[in-house]
This record gives C-alpha cells, structure tokens and sequence, in this order.
C-alpha cells in the first residue's frame, strides 16, 4: 500500500521519533519506531478506514487515540502487575468511539469484528478489569464525580482523581504529539 508507506515514512523521519539518519526503507522505518509504536500507528490507521488521515484535524481519531492511551495509561497505573493487559486496553479505549465514528450500536460493531474476550467483554458490558476502566474512563468523560469517585474506590489509594488528571494530561501530550508527527 503506497500511502501506508509514505505514510510511515514520514513518520519516522519526524522530529518526534527522533532518528539520527533519514529513513529510506521501511525495515529501517520499522526498526527505528519500534514494534509497539508501529502496532499503535497502524491501529489509529485501521481505525480511520483508509480516509486520508490528518490526525491533527480529525476530532474523532484524536478522541480514539486519547482514549486508547489514557486506558493503556490506566493499566500501568490501576494494574500494575498487569502488562498485559496494555494492548488490550488501548485497543478497549479505540474501539469505544467506533460506534460514534460508524453509526452502529456497539452491538453490531463487535458482531463484525474479532477482537479477544477480554475487550469484547469491557466494550459490551463493561465487565472485566478492562470492562471497570472502561466505566471509568466513561464517567470522567462525563464528569460524573460522584461515579468516577466511585469507580476509583476499587483502586484503593492507587485510584485518585489526581491521578485521573495526570494520566489524562499525559494522555493529551500522546496525541498531540501523534499530530505533530504526521504533519
């Protein structure tokens, strides 16, 4: 696919990502920006269905990325015993905007999609470890402090509102960054 490559060249010869020399060849592409970077760049595309992707300019994959982050973000803190649990909450957090992004109910999202049990449980009933952050993350977005306080309490001292705003903050920085690298 030319436009992926392009894409990913542009990418990684970015000022963000920081290489030394230019990047010619997508195994140096691939090398240089690291399999988890990649996997992540390649999810935010997948999710844009193949629209020309200005990451920048598109509300709706700006919010897929933040949340696909700040749950990946949540993990590290709420579970920290858990990395594997990453993946799957990035791809929890992106998913949760694809029935604003195509007009399905979740429901029939994840009627035409594979994604692990893990995911599909958080994203259908919110149940889970994936399923309570999911919850969360949608209470603070909805600024339900009584929820959101709530749902921290499961977390025990871990779980605080200013950890919330922190994670969020961090979240933020992500994305804009992912903008500023594919311009």
């Amino acid at each position: 696919e030319p436009a992926l490559v392009i894409n990913l060249l542009r990418l990684t010869n970015s000022v963000g990502v920081g290489a030394r020399a230019r990047i010619t060849s997508v195994r140096h592409a691939i090398s240089v920006l690291g399999r988890r970077q990649l996997q992540r760049w390649l999810q935010l595309l997948l999710f844009s269905r193949g629209a020309d992707v200005d990451l920048s300019r598109n509300p709706l994959l700006q919010l897929a990325a933040l949340r696909g982050r700040f749950m990946e973000l949540l993990v590290e803190r709420l579970h920290p015993g858990q990395k594997e649990l990453g993946d799957p909450a990035f791809i929890t957090g992106l998913m949760s905007v694809v029935p604003a992004a195509l007009g399905m109910s979740m429901t029939d999202v994840l009627a035409q999609i594979a994604v692990g049990s893990d995911v599909r449980l958080a994203l259908a009933r919110k149940e889970g470890a994936l399923g309570q952050l999911f919850a969360l993350v949608e209470r603070y977005d909805e600024n339900d402090i009584p929820g959101t306080q709530a749902l921290l309490g499961a977390y025990g001292g871990a779980g605080t509102p200013g950890m919330l705003g922190e994670v969020l903050a961090e979240s933020l920085a992500w994305v804009q960054q992912l903008g500023m690298d594919a311009e």
